[in-house]
This record gives C-alpha cells, structure tokens and sequence, in this order.
C-alpha cells in the first residue's frame, strides 16, 4: 500500500487533531459554490494562480519564477530561446504550453500549466519536462515557486507540515517572521481566513520534493539529489494544487489526492484501515544469531508450502519523496538487511 492510501484511509481519525483552528465567522458564506484555477503569465513568463468563482478573484501564489537547474546553471522560461506558447484540452480541463530551447546543455524546456472544470475544490497543476537534444547534460532539480507569501488574506498563514520519514509527525505551524526554517515532504496544506490551499507532488517522481517554510517566504522544490545526466526520453516533474473557497489546508489535501473516479472512491473506502506494531523496541539487542536461524527456518517452512520463497525484510524509517511514494529503505536499514546479527 503507497503512502497516498495510506493519507486517505486515516483521515478521518487525523482530521480531528491536525485540523487548524477556524472560527466559524471566518468561513465564508455560498457553501458549496463552485469555481475554477486560472493560470496568467506576465511578459517575464512569471506565473500566477487565481481562484475565480461568483465573486472577485483570489489570488494565491503570485508572481512565481519556474527554474530548473542544468549543471549549475539556473534557467528561467525567461531564458530560453525560440518561446512558443500555445494551450490544449486535456481530459478535465485545458492546458497553457511554454516551450523553448534553453543555450545551457541544449535542452528542450516545456512547462504545463493545467486548470480543471469547475468544482467545489478546483484543482490545476504545474508541470516541467526536459527533453535532451545532442547529449545528456545533468540536471539538478526544479523549483516551482519561490514567493514571500501565499494565499492572501486576514489573520496568520497556518502551514500543515508532513514529515520526512515515516517516525516524523506532523504537524501545524504558523508561518511568520521569525520562524526557524522548516520543510514539508510530499505535501502541504495551507490554511488562511477559511480558505485552504493543498500542495502536493505526484508519485515516482524524478526528486525529492518539499515545500521550505522560512522568514523570506514559501519555495516549492524538487531536489534531483544527486545531480544525473537526463534520460533520453526526458525527465518531468509535477506539482498539485487544490483550492477549497470554504474549508482549509486539510480539506484541500483531501480532495486532491482522493481518486477521480468514482469506481475508485469507492473501492478506497471499502479497504480496512492498516495498522500495524513494531517489534524494534520490544527485541532490540535481545536477539541472537540462533533467533534469527530459528526464525528463517520457521517462514520458510510455512511458505515452501504455499510455493513462495520467504523474504525477511526489517522495516524502519520510510521516506516520504512525494505524496504518493512508496516505502524506501534508509542506508542503515540495507546495513539490518544484508548483515549478520553479530556483525551488527
């Protein structure tokens, strides 16, 4: 089970305590009105997002610089070279197209901009490929934004902050001048004066990806760690939005990684929510190299019957690259795997 799942099925019994704090005078009348993300670039090809539903228009990030880094050489859509700009439908929406040669390594840069139909909680997304041309230069990562402030509004920007890894809580921190530095892995849920604002980054993608919380302002990156060369096919990175005009970061978070289709939904709220315990504490430094031996006798036993090799795999800190990333194992934990109980 993926981490997205995961996310989905324990909402309802984490809402209750990672859920901000908003009077119900600050919530905004015409529940249930429905609206839309519309996308404008200005003649620097800077990016804005606007929620435009029955009244005036709300901003929620303006003015934002897409980047990507090709060796150590920062490029803008601003730099490149040869700039067509055009749009297209996409299924649940439409789509404006940046796309231009960049003189670093000989790239092809393309930027998506994607806004979805009307809804109660629109969505839209951000998306960045680059294509190699005559060779495969390295490429560093992307950064979508980096602004002093988003979603606009009264009262303080509260910040709904995923952890690291899997023994990371999270947590709900109020943006302000003179907070410590801070990240969000894989998503983030920002909530202001009855509005929420959802953030989050797709599954497999080629970085890590955080959203940095700071005294300067908001920056969305995805972090190419280390530095390697572009496949040939190209390589591409998305960020996720989601508005909602009367709820907060939670909300907004909930119906962007809730399934489209409704065949899916349900199946999703058929599952059992997992739970699970972790014997790391209860034997640590208890367990001899015969446990061990009398244990891997005992599984493969019990699956050579059912035809099935048996496979011990001790699992930890899981690490949390986007929203929708699967478990991935820490340098120590393939140490745990590979070595032998006195070498330990």
């Amino acid at each position: 089970m993926d981490r997205r799942t995961f996310l989905l099925l324990t909402g309802a019994t984490s809402s209750g305590f990672l859920r901000p704090t908003v009077r119900p005078s600050d919530r905004p009348t015409g529940k249930g009105a429905v609206g839309r993300l519309r996308f404008e670039l200005d003649d620097r090809h800077r990016w804005s997002v606007f929620y435009r539903g029955d009244g005036p228009a709300v901003p929620l990030i303006e003015g934002a610089t897409l980047t990507v880094w090709v060796g150590d050489q920062a490029v803008t859509l601003a730099d490149l070279e040869d700039i067509t700009i055009g749009s297209r439908r996409p299924p649940g929406g439409d789509s404006i197209l940046v796309r231009g040669r960049a003189a670093v390594g000989g790239v092809v840069v393309e930027a998506e901009f994607f806004a979805g139909d009307e809804t109660a909680a629109p969505v839209g997304g951000v998306t960045l490929t680059v294509y190699p041309d005559r060779m495969l230069p390295s490429v560093r990562g992307v950064r979508f934004f980096q602004v002093a402030d988003a979603l606009p509004g009264d009262g303080p920007l509260l910040a709904l902050v995923n952890g690291y890894h899997s023994w990371s809580g999270d947590r709900i921190q109020t943006v302000r001048a003179d907070m410590a530095v801070s990240a969000s892995h894989g998503a983030l849920g920002l909530t202001r004066g009855g509005h929420g604002l959802a953030v989050a980054f797709d599954a497999g993608e080629p970085g890590e990806a955080k959203v940095r919380l700071s005294p300067t302002g908001l920056e969305a990156v995805s972090d190419w760690l280390p530095a390697r060369p572009l496949r040939p096919e190209g390589d591409s990175t998305t960020m996720r939005l989601c508005f909602t005009a009367s709820g907060d970061g939670l909300d907004a978070l909930t119906a962007l990684l809730q399934p489209p289709s409704p065949v899916d939904r349900e199946r999703l709220a058929a599952l059992v929510v997992p739970a699970g315990w972790c014997s790391w504490y209860e034997l640590l430094g208890n367990v001899t190299e015969d446990d061990t031996a009398a244990s891997s006798a005992t599984s493969s036993s019990t699956t050579a019957t059912r035809g099935r090799p048996a496979i011990g795999t001790p699992i930890r800190s899981s690490l949390t690259g986007t929203a929708g990333s699967r478990t991935r194992f820490t340098p120590k934990d393939s140490r745990r795997v590979c070595g032998s109980p006195r070498s330990r």
